[in-house]
């Protein structure tokens, strides 16, 4: 997908989805060039609750939009 605004919409769907094969993907997400895919794949994986995604939101953290670091805290703090 080219569209930013594409990536984006397509991170919030997967986030509201219970099924959890879309967390490899999310994880994937958070090294997108979009500030707004990076932070809403995080928010995505913060409502999954899979603890798979740790990883990559706790790199997320180092993100350099503080939007993106913000929503990685939180993901982290909904892990199971």
């Amino acid at each position: 997908m080219k569209k930013p605004e594409v990536r984006e919409k397509a991170a919030w769907a997967l986030g509201l989805k219970g099924d959890k094969r879309s967390v490899d993907a999310l994880i994937a997400a958070l090294k997108d060039s979009s500030t707004g895919v990076r932070g809403m794949s995080a928010w995505a994986l913060g409502l999954k609750g899979d603890s798979r995604a740790a990883n990559g939101l706790k790199d997320a953290l180092k993100d350099p939009d503080k939007s993106v670091r913000q929503k990685a805290a939180w993901a982290l703090g909904m892990l199971s």
